[in-house]
């Protein structure tokens, strides 16, 4: 809980700190005290992701709200990515608020739980390949989701600034690029895992198919902008609009929906 609500108040803080980092003339001064928060927040979002992990002697994908605690450090990773690749820090604002959100509304979660006892998965479930889909599936959501804020941002600043603004639907595209296959992986991962659960590689369950659709519709962003010659901002509405498949596949990640 204590790391939870420090983390997120650090994230919160590198959040506030990317506006002056963007704008403000002393600009370095401000970008390297927004990054060091925001990687200070992360860290120890993943420290009580750790934690709760080993308290529960499984990975805490098992509901949505336990999933926020896996959710806010990846987010903050996409855009350490985003930044680093593309020199672009026009979603940090809303990305690290996101991050920040998500590490609050996962800290209040754990408080109401009371203490962590273990609770190990069913049998269905108790898997080797637990770990792994945890691992890949909310990196892959971390970075998407940095993505899809990412193009957001570059729909805002395009007009404005169009120098600014090729760089955020840069580092939008680098953080689908990153995201795509820990994506894919996820999926075929979960249909080896639910073979041996279910005897079926693929029943469509809503995982499944929300998964696939997130993953074609990057797959179609990447192919109409670097293989088709797409205008920037026609690839970034169609980014933006995945947010919702993202957030229904959110939804859809736990464990239990296999």
């Amino acid at each position: 809980m204590i790391l939870l609500s420090a983390g997120s108040g650090l994230i919160a803080v590198g959040a506030a700190l990317a506006v002056p980092a963007a704008l403000h003339k002393y600009r370095p001064l401000w970008r390297r005290a927004s990054r060091w928060s925001a990687i200070l927040g992360m860290l120890a979002c993943a420290a009580a992701a750790a934690i709760q992990w080993s308290g529960l002697q499984r990975p805490p994908v098992f509901s949505v709200p336990e999933s926020l605690l896996l959710l806010a450090p990846a987010l903050v990773l996409g855009y350490l990515f985003i930044e680093g690749l593309s020199k672009s820090r026009e979603g940090g604002v809303v990305i690290l608020l996101a991050s920040a959100g998500a590490a609050l509304l996962a800290a209040v979660t754990v408080a109401s739980s009371g203490p962590l006892c273990p609770a190990p998965p069913p049998p269905e479930l108790d898997s080797p390949w637990l770990p792994a889909y945890a691992v890949t599936a909310f990196l892959a959501l971390g970075l998407l989701g940095a993505a899809g804020l990412q193009a957001a941002a570059f729909l805002v600043v395009e007009h404005a600034s169009p120098a600014r603004g090729e760089r955020a639907g840069r580092g939008a595209f680098w953080a689908v690029c990153l995201g795509l296959p820990p994506l894919i992986w996820s999926l075929l991962i979960s249909a080896v895992w639910a073979q041996g659960a279910r005897g079926s590689l693929w029943d469509w369950t809503n995982r499944e198919v929300w998964t696939l659709v997130l993953a074609l519709l990057l797959a179609v962003y990447i192919c109409v902008r670097h293989i088709g010659y797409w205008p920037e901002r026609r690839g970034a509405w169609l980014l933006a609009a995945s947010v919702v498949a993202w957030a229904i596949a959110l939804a859809c990640a736990p464990a239990v929906s296999f």
